[in-house]
């Protein structure tokens, strides 16, 4: 079911709800207006915003048009086709977890493609500090 753009009243009025820091009205229609009003956009800022020590609305478009920028120009990065709020999220898991973001990559290139479950069962991933991988490698395959 695809989600409609919310008029720039409800975009604002969504992210005063998300965001914890107080911020001016013009700041939430910057933020608003560069997420498009898209849904999910907009709750991803809010959760970067809410999450990374320091960030403002300022910073957060500089480094959201800078990501986005640099992201763009990889022609073999599927992921880069994602708005700016995920570019931000998936760049951070890039740094910190470089395993699961090439799991995340290669789930983006097979998009909507029926996977093999026994490719799944197959998969070794070295380099995780913990099992959430598996567990959810491994609800996959129950699911399949």
């Amino acid at each position: 079911m695809p989600l409609r753009k919310l008029s720039r009243e409800e975009s604002i009025e969504l992210l005063e709800k998300k965001i914890r820091q107080p911020l001016d009205k013009p700041e939430l229609e910057r933020l608003a207006e560069f997420q498009d009003d898209h849904p999910l956009s907009l709750m991803l800022a809010a959760a970067n915003l809410n999450n990374i020590e320091g960030l403002t609305v300022e910073k957060f478009i500089t480094q959201a048009s800078d990501i986005e920028q640099t992201r763009r120009s990889r022609k073999d990065d599927h992921i880069s086709k994602a708005p700016p709020s995920i570019l931000m999220l998936t760049d951070r898991l890039r740094k910190h977890n470089p395993a699961y973001y090439d799991l995340l990559s290669f789930l983006a290139l097979i998009g909507h493609s029926k996977i093999d479950k026994e490719l799944i069962k197959s998969i070794e991933i070295t380099g995780l500090e913990n099992d959430e991988l598996n567990k959810a490698l491994n609800t996959l395959i129950n699911f399949l």
